[in-house]
């Protein structure tokens, strides 16, 4: 049965209706009822409860209209505290297309029949591979099924048969002979050569006894061998040996050299290639909680959530191990947010320029449906450029705010929950779906702008108290208008209700712009020549100090260089200046089994689109030189300092569509 519930003349069904459909009477041959329960095939429609009469169904419901006597078995999308995830290549709801790729026959056993189990089992399977599905998406199986419930038969086997026992018992075997080998080959070192070359090796011994494991765990029958399981408590506890770690120790990258951090999930460590003369930092998960099995999959959603990502003012994450577990990232040679004390260490326009580039880094994981939920001083690493400027790293992605195990009121613990949004620790459900929004780290970027400028870290719950504490502090800095913009950003950001929030990072990155403007630019209406123009509007684009008549620069992304000229254009019968832009690719840029034209219309495509907000000033020229040149055309422009900022949007949705 489909049905499009809460939608125009069509409220639903109601349950004990469905299953009268579905099943009969209670006189009916029929002994068993199935629900697969696809949540709106992804498009998560909310129920506007107080008005239809309706509300979600729950697990009483389904007591209170099945008789005990009758099997039900409910397959759901995911939790009721989610919402069910789309992808607009597989033409449904993510569940919705693994569930009916599993009714078309992905889940028939070995003899071609296919049970509610192993339709349960390919979806989980396979919805397990995808990015962050343990935080955004989990399937879930409920029912009362005595006996094998099958849905179809005569199907083309698919699902692999279950192994002799004589089989499983050799596998089992193996493995304790794999381990045992392991150990054997570890007591042959001394400390120093265990240092020295040891420990590498039995690492990269250990990943590959690990791999078969998790192989051969997955074929039917091996987790119910009670001496297959005992074999992988004992690999768990040889991973979280090399999880112990000391200085010198030589690993794929180079020689552990210092310890340089610790948080809530790992401690990170330096790693010099003395030969190389380069670092790079490697965070090792907690030792002491390998069996916190939820904990582990966080950090793993970490680093798979960080891949994701390329921006320069983002950590990028490389090598990912699992003995131990740990992953090796880019060495930031500085110290975070925290150490740096930015209101003693950077003056105002210093810590607005800071606020910027930490906002951008956050926008472009947004862009990648990536959420940080731990926005905080301690995650945000500076590197002094070579021009005096303090250059923010973003780190540690889409980790939990708070341990999964019993918190300590320790000043660690105080200093995450005076960042975190309410949604994160409201009655402790950090899988809310509110939980999952942009709108959650605009309250922690809010908070960390309260820092920045007073030091102290905010107050978790008197936000009110939080921003007269903010205005008192910085009225000394610039004008009434800076203040009252300074003060209204946020607070914008840190309402309590995540619903009354800003709620992405374009409408934070305008406003601190503005402020940005307010604070360096008191007077917005000063005449400036084209070559002032020019110079200033890249600094804005760039934040690269240059000499006046400068018209060229490359993109943040490095993926693009800009050319500004000049021209003239008639405007309601007056001739005024205008700006084209040519943007030309760094290197080579296309698509896979796409034509250059193709390629072309595709990027003036996007450019169009994205420039319908700044219509009718800025329009599309097409290029005819080059693959992928193309050119923007702006005017007219006011030659004032206010005239720069609808300039600089116009080309940064342009970078945004052509980076895609």
């Amino acid at each position: 049965m489909v049905t499009a519930d809460n939608a125009l003349y069509d409220e639903g069904i109601e349950i004990q209706k469905l299953i009268t459909i579905l099943a009969g009477d209670q006189d009916a041959r029929h002994d068993a009822l199935v629900l697969l329960d696809c949540c709106h095939s992804g498009v998560g429609v909310a129920l506007d409860e107080p008005n239809s009469g309706t509300r979600p169904l729950s697990n009483d419901d389904l007591r209170v209209n099945v008789t005990s006597d009758r099997a039900i078995a409910v397959l759901a999308a995911s939790l009721s505290s989610q919402v069910a995830w789309e992808k607009k290549n597989h033409g449904h709801g993510v569940f919705t297309y693994h569930l009916l790729q599993a009714l078309y026959g992905d889940a028939a056993d070995h003899e071609g029949f296919v049970t509610i189990n192993n339709i349960y089992e390919v979806i989980s399977r396979n919805m397990s591979q995808l990015v962050s599905d343990g935080e955004r998406q989990k399937p879930v199986f409920r029912g009362h099924v005595p006996g094998r419930l099958i849905l179809a038969a005569g199907m083309s086997p698919c699902l692999p048969a279950p192994l002799p026992e004589d089989i499983l018992r050799q596998l089992e075997q193996e493995g304790k002979q794999l381990l045992d080998a392991f150990l054997q080959f570890k007591v042959q070192y001394g400390s120093a050569e265990w240092r020295d070359g040891g420990y590498e090796l039995a690492c990269r011994k250990l990943e590959n006894i690990y791999q078969w494991f998790e192989k051969r765990a997955a074929q039917p029958g091996m987790l119910a061998l009670p001496g297959f399981r005992q074999s992988r408590e004992t690999l768990n506890r040889y991973r979280t040996e090399l999880g112990l770690v000391e200085t010198g120790m030589r690993i794929k990258e180079g020689v552990l050299s210092r310890q340089i951090g610790a948080g809530g999930f790992g401690t990170v460590w330096q790693v010099h290639d003395k030969e190389a003369s380069s670092s790079v930092a490697y965070k090792i998960y907690h030792t002491q909680e390998m069996q916190d099995a939820t904990k582990v999959k966080r950090f793993t959603n970490g680093y798979q959530a960080m891949t994701l990502l390329s921006h320069p003012n983002i950590v990028r994450v490389h090598r990912f191990s699992t003995c131990p577990v740990g992953f090796t990232m880019d060495y930031v040679e500085g110290a975070n947010l925290r150490d740096l004390d930015p209101k003693f260490s950077l003056d105002s326009p210093a810590l607005l320029v800071l606020l910027i580039d930490i906002a951008e880094a956050v926008k472009h994981a947004h862009d990648h449906n990536v959420i940080h939920r731990d926005i905080k001083p301690e995650n945000i690493v500076c590197r002094l450029s070579p021009e005096a400027r303090q250059i923010p790293h973003l780190t540690d992605f889409d980790l939990a705010w708070f341990s999964t195990r019993t918190q300590t009121a320790t000043q660690n613990a105080i200093g995450v929950i005076a960042y975190a949004a309410p949604e994160q620790y409201s009655a402790f459900n950090a899988k809310a779906s509110s939980a999952k929004t942009p709108a959650l780290d605009v309250f922690s970027f809010g908070q960390l702008l309260f820092f920045c400028f007073t030091g102290k870290d905010p107050d978790p719950v008197r936000l009110p108290r939080n921003l007269e504490t903010l205005q008192r502090e910085v009225k000394s800095i610039g004008s009434n208008e800076f203040v009252r913009q300074l003060g209204g950003l946020y607070k914008d950001a840190t309402e309590w209700d995540h619903s009354g929030r800003i709620q992405g990072f374009d409408e934070v990155l305008r406003r601190l712009r503005k402020i940005q403007e307010e604070l360096e630019n008191t007077d917005s209406d000063a005449i400036l020549n084209e070559d002032s123009f020019l110079s200033e509007l890249i600094y804005q684009l760039t934040r690269d100090p240059r000499e006046p008549g400068d018209a060229n620069f490359t993109s943040r992304s490095g993926n693009w260089i800009v050319h500004l000229a000049w021209h003239t254009k008639i405007w309601r019968k007056e001739t005024m200046p205008a700006l084209v832009m040519e943007f030309t690719p760094q290197g080579r840029i296309g698509l896979e089994n796409v034509s250059n034209e193709q390629m072309r219309r595709l990027l003036n495509e996007r450019v169009n689109n994205k420039l319908r907000h700044h219509k009718p000033y800025a329009s599309l020229r097409k290029g005819n030189r080059g693959t992928y040149q193309v050119f923007v055309e702006f005017g007219p422009i006011v030659l004032r300092r206010s005239g720069i900022e609808p300039v600089a949007s116009a080309v940064r949705s342009t970078l945004e569509a052509l980076d895609g």
